[in-house]
């Protein structure tokens, strides 16, 4: 994997234990053994890769070394879940944690202002989603969701609104020709409901995507339509990490678990990322 030529996967991406950050950390030391990390670091040197290992309990030369006896994410998922011996439960409860992360005051809020500013994108408010908007602003967002998924629905990294990152990149890949079986806008429901929670026409947002030049404009132009305070938005994005089924899809959320080999699922994001995550396969 080179990585610069292309970003590692998202931090929200669960290919890899369904863990968050562990799918990330594979790619980068892929890339550390190969000599391709480009601007990327591996290890403790990072935030979530620090935090990543220590859950696991394995040091960076450990999971190095799990990595290179492993040819896919599946090896690698086998080689962790046996060193690791994490539940379901524990592993739940801190992606949990990692996706409701802020950066913590002082030096390490200073260095999250400092890097929102170098990107300006004063709308980032989770610290995996810095890293989502930085991987984007070297790389654009993703487009052809034929190769790839979009960004997951937990991620805020365009307003700090989710899922609306993941609705821009299916708009994109629709305006592409590039959607794949993704279903964007008036054909998907959760396109609808944070579009109308932004009280934004489907038809507007497409023309906003159609007109942005990058992700950083199309941030501009929706924050200046956007009337919702940060309070609201907050309280918007905690519903919808707890959100399960409606009643009448409940048959079908239990069969697409079951079909994920993830009957533990009860939170419709977890079911997409992990959808996501078997669409793609590394």
């Amino acid at each position: 994997m080179d990585l610069g030529a292309q970003p590692p996967r998202s931090p929200y991406c669960v290919a890899v234990l369904g863990l968050v950050g562990a799918a990330r950390a594979a790619d980068k030391a892929r890339a550390d053994i190969a000599d391709t990390l480009g601007e990327y670091a591996f290890g403790a040197t990072t935030g979530l890769d620090s935090r990543t290992l220590g859950f696991l309990g394995v040091s960076r030369d450990e999971f190095l070394d799990a990595v290179r006896a492993s040819r896919t994410d599946a090896d690698l998922t086998g080689r962790l879940r046996a060193s690791a011996g994490k539940t379901i439960d524990e592993i739940k409860q801190y992606n949990h944690s990692q996706r409701c992360r802020t950066a913590d005051a002082g030096e390490a809020r200073a260095s999250f202002e400092a890097r929102k500013a170098a990107i300006d994108r004063h709308d980032i408010r989770m610290v995996a989603d810095m890293l989502d908007a930085e991987d984007v602003d070297d790389f654009g967002p993703p487009t052809d969701l034929t190769v790839g998924p979009p960004r997951s629905p937990y991620s805020g990294s365009l307003c700090g609104v989710i899922p609306l990152a993941r609705t821009a990149d299916k708009g994109r890949a629709v305006l592409a020709g590039t959607a794949g079986e993704y279903h964007y806008g008036s054909d998907s429901g959760m396109d609808r409901e944070v579009l109308k929670y932004l009280r934004i026409p489907i038809d507007d947002f497409t023309e906003l995507l159609r007109d942005a030049d990058d992700e950083g404009a199309l941030a501009a132009a929706l924050m200046g339509r956007i009337d919702r305070t940060g309070a609201e938005i907050d309280e918007y994005c905690r519903a919808w990490r707890a959100t399960g089924p409606h009643a009448h899809m409940a048959d079908n959320f239990v069969a697409r678990a079951e079909a994920a080999a993830r009957p533990d699922i009860d939170i419709y994001f977890d079911l997409l990322d992990v959808e996501d995550a078997a669409s793609f396969p590394r």
